[in-house]
């Protein structure tokens, strides 16, 4: 699991230089987390933050891409479109449209935690902490790095 957190800080310090910091404390959060020093809501939270601005980053990138075909009618359609690797209905095109539920389902559970609604939220923290590293990673591969 460490070379996949070494390899999204190395991705966001690529493309999103500030999100990498971001990203390295919510991970120090999770490690207090796990050691009991701070609630699982902290972490949760810092976690999706995370995700909420790596949307937004991907969004104001989508918006600098200069291809007239895109699709506007929804968000990560609209990332995919302009910022998938292999271009328009590729297969990683596809993939990068169905992270939008992964987002949307980590972003569901990381708010129960953040609002004491989730039960056991220490052993929830720990297992949404692997899909969200899953998640975050998949997304970074699946973005061609050097469009605008």
């Amino acid at each position: 699991m460490q070379n996949k957190i070494s390899e999204i800080e190395e991705m966001f310090k690529n493309i999103f230089r500030g999100l990498s910091n971001e990203f390295i404390d919510a991970e120090s959060l999770y490690i207090k987390v796990e050691a009991s020093v701070l609630s699982p809501k902290e972490g949760a939270n810092a976690m999706r933050n995370v995700l909420n601005h790596l949307e937004g980053n991907l969004m104001e990138k989508a918006r600098k891409y200069p291809k007239e075909q895109v699709n506007k009618s929804g968000r990560w359609r609209f990332i995919s479109d302009s910022l998938a690797i292999g271009g328009l209905n590729s297969n990683q095109h596809s993939l990068l449209i169905s992270k939008e539920n992964d987002q949307n389902r980590i972003k569901i559970e990381l708010t129960e935690i953040c609002k004491n609604t989730a039960t056991n939220p220490l052993s929830k923290l720990k297992i949404v902490h692997t899909q969200w590293l899953d998640h975050i990673y998949t997304t970074l591969k699946l973005i061609e790095f050097k469009i605008p």
